[in-house]
């Protein structure tokens, strides 16, 4: 199976470390501070793979990850008039007990580009919106997902240029 791997930043507060969040057909997986877990449907909803494990070392409301904060820098490669332009985006994840704030941002000419959503699909749906007319967001992240029935929305988004 595929895994795209990239590094993160976990805040919580027991402090701040480094993390490693995978993106794969199964959604996404995060390790830190040796433990693992899993989400598969791409809305951050982070659930232990050993609960035992991690109620020690992290806040968590039954199995489920809460009161923290992820930061994700993801490659992304937006294009122009034929030309592509590869751009870093900053994905942050914030998880509380009752609620959350989910962000995907990117600087370009001295401008901030943000978008606030429940997942994963909703910023990337928002972020394309937000984009200048004639830019589209090309990504390779999202292929890993082709064979998956809920994801095939999602999969679109970079397929169309934006309006």
């Amino acid at each position: 199976m595929v895994n795209i791997k990239y590094n993160a930043l976990y805040t919580d507060n027991l402090g701040c470390e480094k993390a490693v969040v995978y993106f794969s057909k199964k959604g996404l997986q995060l390790e830190i501070r040796g433990c693992s877990f899993e989400n598969e449907y791409l809305d951050f909803d982070f659930v232990a793979k050993s609960s035992n494990e991690a109620k020690n070392l992290f806040y968590m409301k039954d199995n489920e990850l809460i009161d923290y904060v992820l930061d994700i820098k993801i490659p992304l490669i937006l294009t122009h008039s034929n030309a592509e332009y590869s751009e870093k985006f900053l994905l942050s994840v914030e998880r509380h007990r009752n609620h959350y704030k989910n962000t995907l941002s990117f600087l370009s000419k001295d401008r901030n580009y943000s978008v606030k959503g429940y997942d994963l699909e909703e910023l990337f749906l928002k972020m394309k919106r937000e984009l200048p007319k004639g830019y589209n967001i090309k990504s390779y992240l999202l292929s890993i997902f082709d064979n998956k029935e809920e994801n095939n929305r999602f999969d679109n988004i970079f397929q169309e240029s934006v309006l």
